[in-house]
């Protein structure tokens, strides 16, 4: 416990700096140097295509602090695109941009015989009848499927919204090779959109490259502008900075926050319902995507955190409150909640909230 008699105000003000922001810890001791892990490397025997496939795979704090489930990312070419991907959800995760999410790279060991469209389908049967059903038993999952492949992988992304979009809930098409076999995933294209299911969602990218691939997105582009049905929500953007190998990140990026666009709470909606406001927007969410979207730690520290700048700290301490509540092993959550605190003038209930930070920063 920490002992303060009279100058508890300088004290309160350096705990509140101390466990506002990140912890570091200093002195003389020698530099110890460990690995930092972004995922693990794993693989799995496949029936269907008879080998084993190699996997990356990447998972958000949540699996082993919490007992939330996470949305299933699926990337195509995981070799390339795993480490760039991961990095991306883990920062769109931490700011509360995405829901909680995990991450599936499946490299390719023959990109022409999983990647092009084909009858038979087996990579399509692998990853939905082997590879999702092995994820799903050994992690904590959502019922909420994403894909995401680039060039031929975004071909194969396409042609399995058209073809089976009950395979996944979303769909990111990185600069799609459409032009294969004479645009041959363009035919019956508007009669396949009617057979849509509810709540599919579709991202299409493309940049500065070869006009035979910009001119069959074009293409695909002019079919969903006129018969694209209210149960997709697609978009296109044209990327004129980037070349073809450059257009997996910025679109993964983008892709994924705009599938996810509502996570941001309105800011007038904070500021006039404050926590009552943010968890009804965060049911909205849930009822939206078809699974359970709990408030996320970052986006919550921010609403509290606007609401001090908006000279509410009332506001904010019941925002805070909520978050400690949710996440009461995250010293981040105390720290916030005793600067409201402080804030309100309610300065021993701030000291109560940040001795309870300085116990779990400085818990072995």
């Amino acid at each position: 416990m920490i002992r303060y008699k009279n100058h508890r105000s300088g004290l309160l003000l350096a705990l509140v700096a101390l466990f506002s922001a990140p912890l570091v810890e200093a002195g003389d001791a020698a530099v110890v140097e460990t690995p930092i892990q972004i995922g693990v490397q794993t693989s799995i025997w496949s029936e269907t295509l008879g080998e084993t496939r190699p996997l990356r795979i990447y998972t958000p704090p949540s699996q082993t602090k919490s007992r939330t489930p996470a949305a299933v990312l699926y990337v195509l070419d995981g070799a390339n695109n795993f480490f760039h991907t991961a990095a991306a959800v883990d920062f769109l995760i931490g700011t509360g941009r995405i829901p909680e999410m995990i991450v599936v790279g499946i490299p390719s060991l023959d990109r022409g015989k999983d990647l092009t469209p084909s009858k038979d389908e087996r990579f399509l049967t692998f990853l939905t009848k082997e590879l999702a059903p092995w994820i799903e038993s050994r992690y904590r999952t959502a019922p909420f499927r994403i894909i995401t492949g680039h060039s031929r992988g975004g071909l194969f992304t396409l042609h399995t919204l058209l073809n089976r979009p009950d395979a996944f809930n979303a769909y990111v098409a990185v600069s799609p090779a459409l032009w294969w076999n004479d645009l041959a995933t363009l035919q019956d294209m508007e009669a396949k959109l009617k057979r849509l299911p509810p709540r599919r969602f579709l991202y299409i990218t493309d940049g500065n490259e070869a006009e035979q691939l910009t001119n069959a997105v074009a293409k695909n582009v002019a079919v969903l502008k006129r018969a694209a049905p209210a149960t997709l929500e697609w978009h296109y953007e044209r990327l004129p900075n980037e070349e073809h190998m450059s257009t997996p990140h910025r679109t993964i990026y983008d892709g994924l926050e705009h599938i996810f666009s509502g996570m941001q709470v309105p800011r007038d909606v904070i500021l006039k319902r404050g926590i009552k406001g943010i968890e009804e927007h965060y049911a909205g969410l849930s009822a939206r995507y078809g699974f359970d979207i709990p408030l996320p730690l970052g986006m919550v520290d921010w609403c509290g955190y606007y609401l001090l700048q908006q000279g509410k700290p009332d506001m904010a301490v019941d925002v805070f409150k909520r978050n400690v509540e949710l996440n009461p092993l995250e010293v981040r959550v105390y720290g916030s909640l005793g600067t409201a605190l402080n804030s309100a003038g309610r300065k021993d209930e701030a000291l109560e909230a940040l001795n309870k930070a300085y116990q779990l920063a400085t818990a072995p």
